[in-house]
């Protein structure tokens, strides 16, 4: 995320870190709540974390619990690389 400089960033109710822009329309709308607006990396760890409802239809039970693991791996690197806890 690039910080636009003179803009003061308020806390995203996401994350809690003061990365949500004061424009609203130049962040996420959260997918779990669609009357806020979310960071733009809480936007897309929302949008990865709506996989997981795929992931549920599989019917193969060794398949679907390997897309489990694969799901949670993936997840917390992108968490991590994110930088939200």
């Amino acid at each position: 995320m690039e910080f636009i400089k003179g803009v003061k960033y308020i806390e995203c109710p996401g994350c809690k870190k003061f990365k949500l822009n004061p424009t609203k329309t130049m962040n996420a709308l959260s997918r779990k709540n669609d009357k806020i607006y979310v960071c733009s990396d809480c936007g897309t760890l929302e949008g990865f974390d709506s996989l997981k409802v795929i992931i549920e239809e599989i019917e193969d039970k060794k398949k679907r619990k390997k897309a489990r693991d694969l799901f949670k791996k993936q997840r917390e690197e992108l968490k991590k690389f994110l930088g939200i806890n």
